[in-house]
């Protein structure tokens, strides 16, 4: 951190990943360096009935530095130019937590040489401009995972039961918010071994359910906040992604189950539409990017998905979406089989409606076989969804 320029940092993440924690601790460590103060605003992004405005907050800050109330301007301009004024030989730590959009934040910011960080479940990217350091978080790691259970448990069954601990926080798939829950939930019946919460979290369709405390942390309310964000077309791409069978998936499928069926479209037109709502979903932390236009969701996030396709879509727009999907996976591999053995023949295949969106599988045999291969858990997965499905 420069001492001559105020610093400033946005951290980003799926919700319940942790991101006021880890700034909050930061910012501590920090206070020793700052001494005039700290300011704290939580923007309310996640309120349905939308974010804090910046002169809401500026009042604020400007009355917690000394400007009393009939002194307080009106305006925003004049406000933040009052804010900038005031902090301008200060040095504060300043949270702004569950910010909204960079323009929300932007006249926040202090002058001088004070530290900022900035909490939200998108990215932030239009902060760049005002020299931000972006943090994206991830979930953790089966060891930390481990550590985190370690901490919320006030005995010692992490350390006597440790597979079965490993086996929790897998089911949580790292995520902070639905470990501490397990463990909570655990610590409240501190006879019971951590095996009876592996159980209950096993199966899937519980599994959110389980990850809840009632009237406080709730891992499926956390996630419906960043849902009720989503645009319509973005939240109906989610529900119909959660019937993927698959752990990851290339752009292209995306693309097959926006295909309206038995219409005409121009694949650009949605390919193009499928590119920019998956951006969206990047933004609000709702996908992992596994790079080469490939997606994940992240295990709990995808019972989420999927959850919300039972609850948005009728049963049958679900099974439309699910044999777009595998009409996709049998089309592409088709073309892939083509490319490597083009002598072969093939048995007719049985289409749905269409039309049919066909992955781009290269152009020749080594290219093919690469998809192939990068494609099989999820064909594999696909044909065992289509048997049951009919």
């Amino acid at each position: 951190m420069r001492e001559e320029r105020p610093a400033l940092a946005a951290v980003s993440g799926l919700g319940g990943i942790g991101k006021t924690t880890l700034a909050l601790r930061w910012l501590h460590a920090l206070r020793p360096q700052f001494p005039d103060g700290q300011l704290y605003a939580d923007l309310g992004a996640q309120d349905p009935a939308g974010g804090v405005l910046p002169d809401e907050v500026l009042g604020r800050f400007l009355r917690a530095l000394g400007v009393s109330a009939q002194d307080v301007p009106v305006t925003l301009a004049e406000r933040t130019a009052l804010y900038r004024s005031l902090t301008a030989e200060r040095r504060l730590v300043v949270l702004l937590d569950d910010a909204a959009t960079a323009a929300q934040v932007r006249p926040l910011l202090p002058a001088g040489r004070s530290v900022t960080a900035v909490t939200s479940r998108g990215r932030m990217p239009g902060l760049t401009v005002d020299g931000c350091y972006p943090v994206h978080l991830e979930p953790l790691g089966p060891d930390a995972a481990m550590e985190l259970l370690a901490d919320t448990l006030p005995d010692d069954r992490v350390a006597a039961q440790p597979d079965a601990a490993r086996l929790l926080v897998e089911l949580c798939a790292g995520l902070p918010l639905a470990v501490r829950v397990a463990g909570a939930r655990l610590a409240a019946r501190p006879e019971r071994r951590i095996t009876t919460m592996v159980r209950a979290l096993t199966e899937e369709r519980d599994r959110l359910e389980v990850l809840a405390i009632d009237g406080d942390h709730d891992v499926r309310a956390t996630l419906d906040l960043s849902y009720r964000t989503l645009p319509p077309r973005a939240a109906r791409l989610y529900r119909l992604l959660g019937l993927h069978p698959g752990p990851e998936f290339g752009s292209a499928v995306a693309a097959a189950v926006l295909t309206p069926e038995g219409e005409a479209t121009e694949p650009d037109a949605t390919e193009h539409e499928a590119t920019e709502l998956l951006e969206k979903l990047h933004d609000a932390s709702l996908l992992l990017d596994r790079g080469e236009e490939r997606h994940r969701f992240h295990d709990l996030v995808r019972l989420h998905a999927a959850g919300k396709a039972v609850e948005d879509e009728s049963p049958q727009e679900r099974e439309r979406a699910v044999r777009r999907i595998a009409d996709h996976y049998l089309a592409s591999a088709t073309r892939a089989e083509e490319i490597i053995d083009p002598q072969h023949r093939t048995m007719a295949r049985d289409y749905g409606a269409g039309p049919v969106v066909v992955a781009d599988v290269g152009d020749d045999a080594e290219a093919a076989l690469d998809w192939l291969e990068r494609e099989l858990r999820n064909l594999m997965a696909v044909i065992r969804q289509a048997r049951p499905a009919g």
